[in-house]
């Protein structure tokens, strides 16, 4: 077999670069990787934005673990008051509990999530033989629920989106209580990114490889490739590992129910009596909107209105971008759509002057005068004033 657990020249894990191709990532939380093989399992959760982000920040998720043969290593449980908070990273080291103490591999990782939603940016995991990282990218890229993060994880080169998890699916665009991967899969080979980038559908058409769930909770047993893949050496350096033997092996040959709570085979029955006991605690998020008092001010490149107000997953908070020049307004936004319509607009500047957003006032310039954000177009009414700002550089 390659070796797993040499890191690759610096990178346990990938992220998209600003034209949305997968590249290594050159970060790593080594205070979070044990010295050497040790019978336990340390997980790293990294927060997204910035600690000026309303929100972001959470409970810690449960985890669960298995090695390659789809035998679980094991499990930790959140305690009351277990908490996250966001631009933050917490580390919990979680021994082999469920395979009488045995150095295992860890390498399917199940994160699921309590009701307090928290924005992931990252994952690391490590047993001190193998490590790897997954980031929001890679959530974003296969359609989990995402937002912009202020998040940097080294200097000003590296940044990830960031992805939510929340049980109770207090927002209507939360589309994951749970989260797995297969953490081999992560580890970003040349060869890997190569087969990813030409076809996505091999991270996130592979269940087994990558997937979020809508339900599954701590108990929850995720999907295992059977039988077990077999990788090939790279094809530049044999001591790194490639891809799998036959990469449409790992394609996804039925389609998967990811709406389950426990596992694929529970009976219909049972969903039903979990669904009508889940949680619909009252909250003020409104469209897309998590807060609609709160507004981001992003100068971070790569970080555009646009992509916020015309991606279908986009949940968080109304921005202005000077990026791209432009104002999303999330809370107008129809949930479940990424149509663009009366919640993209320009910034009011230079000759624009009409049909524009004023960030100084931030109210919306209509073609006859001021009109508030949320008023609608109607001449003379007032401006709604955000209670909170956050301006990311």
């Amino acid at each position: 077999m390659a070796l797993l657990t040499t890191w690759v020249n610096g990178h346990l894990g990938f992220t998209l670069n600003t034209v949305g191709t997968f590249i290594p990532a050159a970060f790593i939380i080594k205070e979070a990787i044990p010295e050497k093989p040790i019978a336990e399992t340390w997980v790293t959760v990294v927060t997204g934005a910035g600690g000026d982000l309303k929100d972001a920040g959470g409970v810690f998720p449960d985890v669960a673990f298995w090695d390659d043969n789809g035998k679980r290593i094991g499990r930790y449980r959140t305690k009351l008051g277990d908490k996250i908070a966001q631009s933050s990273e917490r580390t919990v080291k979680i021994p082999n509990n469920e395979n009488d103490g045995t150095i295992s591999d860890p390498q399917y990782i199940m994160l699921s999530h309590d009701t307090d939603a928290t924005c992931v940016a990252m994952v690391q995991v490590s047993n001190g033989r193998l490590s790897g990282t997954v980031y929001g990218d890679t959530g974003y890229k296969c359609g989990q629920a995402w937002y912009h993060s202020q998040r940097k994880f080294k200097g000003d080169n590296l940044m990830s989106k960031c992805v939510w998890l929340d049980s109770d699916h207090s927002h209507p665009n939360f589309n994951a209580r749970a989260m797995s991967f297969h953490l081999r899969d992560m580890l970003p080979s040349p060869d890997k990114l190569k087969l990813y980038n030409s076809e996505p559908a091999y991270l996130c058409k592979s269940t087994p490889r990558y997937s979020f769930w809508k339900h599954l909770i701590p108990d929850g047993i995720v999907p295992f490739f059977y039988p077990v893949l077999k990788y090939n050496n790279h094809s530049l350096n044999p001591k790194l590992e490639g891809t799998n033997e036959n990469p449409i092996d790992a394609l996804d040959r039925f389609k998967y129910n990811k709406d389950v709570y426990v596992q694929q085979s529970e009976s219909e029955k049972e969903y039903r009596r979990r669904r009508r006991a889940r949680s619909t605690r009252p909250n003020k998020r409104q469209g897309s909107n998590m807060d609609p008092d709160h507004l981001v001010l992003t100068e971070i490149p790569g970080q555009t209105a646009r992509e916020i107000c015309e991606h279908p997953n986009s949940v968080g908070y109304d921005i202005v971008s000077f990026v791209d020049g432009k104002y999303c307004d999330l809370t107008k936004r129809s949930v479940g759509t990424a149509k663009a319509d009366k919640e993209l607009y320009d910034l009011c500047v230079g000759t624009i002057m009409a049909n524009c957003f004023d960030v100084n006032s931030t109210t919306v310039i209509g073609a006859q005068g001021l009109v508030g954000r949320r008023e609608g177009f109607a001449s003379g009414a007032s401006a709604k004033s955000y209670k909170t700002r956050a301006h990311w550089k």
